[in-house]
């Protein structure tokens, strides 16, 4: 935990002892999906047509098992650690700051949790079956031609999708912590809203494969959260 009458080396052999925790709690979860693998990939592979037989998801070169476990195992233990590495950076930065601040801190720690989740929710049970489904489907295959998907390339995808959702689902606690700050203002926002819809569908555009369907489902509840964010602005008044 960071004491404020700490020497400058003080802090900075706590701030090592926290990296060195981070990097162990990580290294921990990422041995806990490395041995639950089949079944957290499982998780991925259901999203593809007719996996449920293994027919339409192929490795093309020996190599591929070993990576995917190893990447998937490397990102799954960043995200099953998280608890336990936030955690311990909280120890190390709340005792540094004032009262409101910690509340401030906390407050947006939760906001990023609930947004995450939401994030995670939306591009699994959402974007990815419908993307996926228009990609495989009849609009683009014919019927005389089957799928044959790349295992690495597959699983990946989705993952780093998800990935990314989770991400951009937290522009609103962004756009906050710049409120806050004084960087922007909330009139400023409300004025360029038009402009921030359209980057908006330009980041949905470019996280999501070229389909209309999966751009609008990833555009639309990130409008939404940027409307949100404004109100909320206006009612706590922040970024005046």
């Amino acid at each position: 935990m960071m004491q404020s009458n700490l020497p400058l080396l003080g802090h900075l052999r706590v701030l090592r002892g926290v990296l060195f925790r981070t990097v162990l709690w990580i290294c921990l979860g990422g041995g806990v999906v490395f041995a639950l693998f089949d079944t957290v990939v499982g998780v991925f592979l259901q999203l593809f047509p007719h996996t449920a037989t293994h027919n339409s998801v192929f490795m093309h070169h020996i190599f591929e098992g070993f990576s995917v476990r190893l990447k998937l195992s490397a990102i799954g233990g960043i995200v099953l650690a998280s608890p336990a590495w936030v955690l311990d950076w909280l120890t190390f930065i709340i005792p540094g700051l004032k009262r409101r601040e910690r509340v401030w801190l906390l407050a947006g720690l939760l906001a990023a949790i609930v947004l995450a989740v939401l994030g995670a929710v939306v591009a699994y049970r959402v974007i990815l079956p419908l993307s996926i489904q228009i990609l495989t489907g009849f609009s683009f295959v014919p019927d005389s031609v089957g799928v044959m998907l790349n295992y690495q390339h597959s699983v990946l995808y989705a993952v780093k999708f998800v990935a990314y959702s989770v991400l951009v689902f937290q522009f609103p606690i962004v756009l906050m912590a710049l409120m806050g700050l004084g960087v922007l203002k909330r009139r400023s926002l409300l004025k360029a809203s038009r402009y921030s819809v359209i980057g908006i569908f330009i980041v949905s555009a470019i996280l999501t494969p070229p389909d209309i369907v999966s751009q609008l489902g990833l555009a639309a509840p990130l409008v939404g959260l940027y409307g949100a964010t404004v109100l909320i602005a206006y009612a706590l008044r922040i970024g005046s």
